[in-house]
Order: structure tokens, then sequence, then C-alpha cells
């Protein structure tokens, strides 16, 4: 069963009724003369270096940790867990937002043959 509302107004909420019909835009027509094919192939999406890139390869290479303040650590660790994955490395990410020794937080990139 369909009901429409007196005014468009919602007895029950007294809410007026948001959806609207837009018309629909005409199509353009085009010229079958300007289609041509081609080989190439599609490409994947571009992800530039980040800015944490050169902080993150040094981690890597040595397995220290990224000190960093509380509240930034689990961004760091996630930007990390992305740049592991852009890179194809076999590596773990691991994250603290308070490490005991000194109250900061810190990131690790540990490369899985060094576990």
């Amino acid at each position: 069963m369909h009901t429409k509302f007196s005014n468009a107004i919602n007895p029950w909420t007294s809410q007026r009724m948001t959806k609207t019909a837009k018309p629909r835009k005409p199509d353009v027509r085009k010229n079958v003369e300007e289609i041509s094919f081609t080989d190439d192939k599609p490409v994947g999406r571009v992800m530039p270096d980040g800015k944490y890139t050169p902080v993150f390869e040094r981690a890597y290479a040595t397995g220290q940790r990224i000190k960093c303040p509380p509240e930034s650590s689990q961004s760091i660790s996630n930007a990390a867990r992305k740049w592991v994955e852009k890179n194809s490395l076999a590596a773990k990410v691991s994250a603290t937002s308070k490490y005991p020794k000194d109250g900061m937080g810190g990131v690790w990139i540990i490369p899985e043959t060094a576990q």
C-alpha cells in the first residue's frame, strides 16, 4: 500500500519529505568517428612517498624504535603498516602508546626473519 502525505509532511514525525525528483540530464550525443581503441592496460593508483619514508627505512634496517609522542603513535603505526604493504616487505609493525621507561610512544618495524 502506498500512502501520500498531506503537503509532503509526515504526520508521525512532522518532518517534511526531503526526496525531490531531479530531472535527468540529457545524454550528449557523440560522433561515432571520435571513438577509437588502444592497447593500453589499466594502471593502479599512484601512491607517493610519505613524509615518514626515510624514518621507516631506517627503522626497518636497524630494528630500532621510532620514538614519538603518545598521541601520534597510532597514526605513525598505521602509516608504517601501509609503507610495509606498499613495499611488499615481510615485516611486522608493533606499536605502543606509552613505553614504560620514558612514557613516550613507540613504533617498531620488525623484519619477519629477525623474529
